[in-house]
């Protein structure tokens, strides 16, 4: 992630909440292996990381990295600022092992940006710590999707901020039959 502030972001998990609000210099010093600065100028630039130097070139509108004398290949994300979704979202009732659990988490969205959750956002927020637990409760409320956050107004006064890339998402389609959202590219499908 190429930041406007001369920061980049090269790490192996796109951020937790995504990019809304998101403090990089606080993140920087958090975990300063995947955090550098870069330069870029006609076509060709260097992100310099805290293990070395890296070259970048624009390639038919990709960005080649070239790190271990081998080219990597990224295209642009596009914005998905403003998106709506329609419709019932859920995963599975299996646990991780397999078993059935008797809980189906899903979460229902409307296009004019309402939300009603019901066990989907704690999947999605993978929160670890037990004390905290944002997402444990069921709840509604209102979202937005902006700088790569969907945003989660509950009106219980709770806000909770999940990443979504747009990975696959047409915003012509408000319906996928996938939903993909969080850092963990957590997939639902539509009921």
């Amino acid at each position: 992630i190429f930041f406007s502030n001369g920061q980049a972001y090269f790490g192996s998990k796109f951020p937790v909440e995504g990019l809304d609000e998101l403090n990089t210099w606080i993140k920087e010093e958090q975990n300063r292996r995947d955090w550098g600065t870069y330069t870029f100028s006609n076509g060709k630039g260097i992100l310099k990381m805290p293990f070395g130097d890296i070259p970048l070139r624009m390639e038919n509108d990709k960005l080649i990295i070239t790190s271990n004398k081998t080219d990597h290949g990224f295209i642009k994300m596009n914005s998905v600022d403003g998106a709506r979704f329609n419709g019932v979202y859920g995963f599975s009732s299996k646990d991780f092992t397999g078993n059935e659990t008797g809980k189906t988490p899903a979460i229902s969205f409307t296009a004019d940006g309402k939300f009603t959750d019901n066990g989907a956002s704690a999947i999605m927020y993978h929160e670890y710590t037990n004390c905290l637990k944002r997402a444990k409760e069921p709840g509604s409320g209102t979202y937005e999707v902006k700088n790569y956050s969907v945003i989660f107004n509950y009106t219980d006064g709770r806000k909770i901020k999940i990443a979504v890339l747009g990975t696959d998402y047409n915003k012509k389609n408000q319906s996928p039959a996938k939903l993909t959202l969080s850092f963990n590219n957590d997939e639902m499908i539509r009921r």
